[in-house]
């Protein structure tokens, strides 16, 4: 396995350690998110053990967290993001917090901003 390789594996790894927290946190078990994208428990496990997994299967699943439970996608995605108390706060809740601690700039809270309206755009083209 080349470094690059090593990388995404780690990256896929995080994620679905990442997705397991959020489905934890909205009291939802993997049969149940498996029953409303339509797929099944063992897929559902796997994504979130860093198995392998179809990436168009991990992005069903980070749609129906999104749409359904406002998923912070800045704490899913983002390696880096270390700080708990912010994870796996919902979307609405995490960006509220943020403003009213400042610990967001101007800049990168319309960046994030930018980043919710393409993604809802997205998800409204067939």
């Amino acid at each position: 396995m080349n470094t690059l390789e090593q990388v995404t594996q780690a990256h896929a790894t995080l994620i679905g350690q990442r997705l397991a927290t959020f489905r934890k946190f909205t009291g939802l078990s993997q049969q149940e998110v498996a029953d409303q994208i339509g797929t099944t428990q063992n897929l559902i496990y796997r994504i979130e053990n860093g198995l392998n997994s179809s990436i168009s299967m991990v992005l069903r699943v980070c749609h129906y967290y999104r749409q359904q439970h406002q998923l912070n996608f800045e704490w899913l995605v983002n390696p880096d993001s270390t700080d708990t108390e912010f994870a796996p706060m919902r979307l609405t809740e995490a960006l509220s917090l943020r403003k009213e601690l400042g610990l967001l700039d101007r800049k990168k809270l319309a960046i994030l901003n930018q980043f919710i309206k393409d993604w809802e755009r997205l998800e409204q083209q067939p």
